[in-house]
């Protein structure tokens, strides 16, 4: 009979390998993000008691508070994710369905373009109006410690404050650039070597059919999900 493995899986909080298991850990699978972990003591027993550590999924660090400012383009993904076709409309392709998906899809393209122009009409607006001629212009203000550096741009001509408030601008959206950056995990991350297919997209898409045929969890391809990992990843 197969040894049984219970795996252990704590809540939000999220505890560490060591606190779960009681003692020393040695990690077997995952990475510094998220893995599974066994003791370095067995417990005795009829089953092997091993951990599953996600609490860094949730946590990191503290740049990652300004995720909320991109809220908005999560939005407007989900929405880009929810124009897809069910398996019996790729079965049976209708012209009528396929010109309501792409109609969809504009919207949410057109969307997601006005969401991109308000982010720079707002940056603009606050390095500019209220920082740059506002809050510099004023000696009140700008004497103040934690706007103190904005009082460069008051104390110069018009031209050289513009060209200032331009490079700030520049700046902030280079910021969300760099939040927006891929983090390669999921989108780096394929099943098992041994299953991985190298091909064209109709051997890829073989692959995933023949592995999913039994959909229980105990399938080893049921969490190979390339072609819905594909079509995520195209927004």
């Amino acid at each position: 009979m197969p040894q049984m493995v219970q795996l252990e899986i704590r809540g939000v909080g999220g505890a560490a390998a060591e606190e779960i298991l009681g003692g020393p850990v040695t990690q077997t699978a995952g990475d510094r993000t998220a893995g599974f972990y066994k003791p370095d003591t067995p417990r005795s027993g009829d089953r092997d008691v091993e951990a599953y550590e996600w609490g860094r999924l949730t946590s990191g660090a503290s740049s990652t508070a300004v995720w909320w400012i991109l809220f908005p383009f999560t939005l407007m993904n989900v929405a880009g994710w929810m124009f897809q076709p069910t398996e019996n409309e790729r079965r049976n392709p209708d012209e009528k369905v396929r010109s309501s998906l792409w109609w969809g899809r504009l919207l949410v393209v057109i969307g997601g373009l006005a969401i991109t122009a308000v982010y720079v009409v707002w940056t603009v607006t606050l390095t500019t109006e209220i920082v740059a001629f506002g809050c510099a212009g004023s000696a009140e203000c700008s004497s103040r410690w934690y706007v103190g550096p904005v009082g460069w741009f008051g104390s110069n001509p018009v031209w050289l404050t513009t060209v200032g408030v331009g490079l700030a601008a520049l700046l902030i959206l280079g910021l969300f650039l760099f939040i927006l950056r891929s983090q390669d995990k999921l989108e780096g991350y394929e099943a098992d070597p041994a299953r991985r297919t190298i091909g064209s997209t109709d051997q890829r898409r073989s692959d995933t059919n023949r592995l999913r045929r039994n959909t229980t969890l105990e399938n080893q391809g049921f969490w190979y999900r390339w072609e819905e990992h594909r079509r995520l990843f195209r927004w």
